[in-house]
């Protein structure tokens, strides 16, 4: 009986730890959700985004070079929340630290390189919609990033690639100056079984195709490796 008794003030211990830190549950109210995370010997984008499909949790992922595609990672998580698990698998990513904010896990170097900066800080005066859906919204932001870095770029037109598998419903949006990382996070909180990755540095953005700065990629249910998923363009990463 007395064993049983500290193992719920253990219990109600690492709750109160939990909501001390500020780590509740990805998109479950009250308690944590706990899952057993396991992965062997597979990409660490593979794994960041098998970790949010698995707890159903919206992430942010900024890739600091190309050398992310090549560190593979194993993790055995009985049983842990996706903060838990998360802490476990940043330790096999070197230079890179994770945080939240507001429901959404954040992944990204401990040193941002000063062109991702750029993109991902770069302020929209405006953007307001009665419906949009994700893959408009996020073609929206990239033509917003082209005017700013060139004004004269709606002269020219703007060209992209559409992905109609990925469509969802956002509803309406009315912004007003957020950056262009606030905006992807409003977008993968709103789709929540969602991801934005952010490629490895470009060499300049005058010009580039958004599937070379940026993608949102769409949980799977069951969870599928990544190259199954829609829409991240991996052959920036080689």
């Amino acid at each position: 009986m007395k064993q049983g008794r500290n193992t719920v003030i253990i219990a109600i211990l690492a709750t109160v730890t939990l909501f001390a830190n500020g780590q509740t549950g990805g998109n479950e109210q009250g308690a944590a959700a706990r899952r057993d995370y396991e992965v062997h010997d597979i990409g660490v984008l593979d794994a960041l985004i098998q970790l949010g499909q698995l707890y159903d949790q919206p992430m942010g992922i900024v890739c600091g070079d190309k050398k992310i595609a090549s560190i593979r990672v194993s993790v055995q998580a009985p049983g842990a929340t996706a903060q838990e698990a998360m802490a476990l698998l940043i330790r096999q990513l070197p230079g890179y630290k994770w945080s939240e904010d507001k429901s959404l896990i954040l992944v990204r170097p401990r040193l941002v390189a000063p062109i991702t900066k750029r993109i991902l800080h770069a302020v929209i005066r405006s953007i307001a919609a009665k419906n949009i859906d994700v893959d408009a919204l996020s073609f929206r932001l990239w033509m917003e990033l082209q005017l700013e870095i060139d004004p004269e770029s709606h002269t020219k037109g703007f060209f992209g690639i559409s992905h109609p598998r990925d469509y969802f419903d956002l509803g309406p949006i009315d912004l007003t100056n957020v950056t262009i990382q606030e905006v992807l996070n409003e977008i993968v909180r709103r789709r929540k079984s969602a991801a934005w990755v952010t490629l490895p540095p470009p060499e300049t953005l005058k010009g580039t195709p958004r599937e070379r700065l940026w993608g949102i990629v769409t949980y799977a249910n069951p969870a599928q490796p990544l190259d199954r998923l829609c829409c991240l363009n991996r052959e920036y990463f080689r």
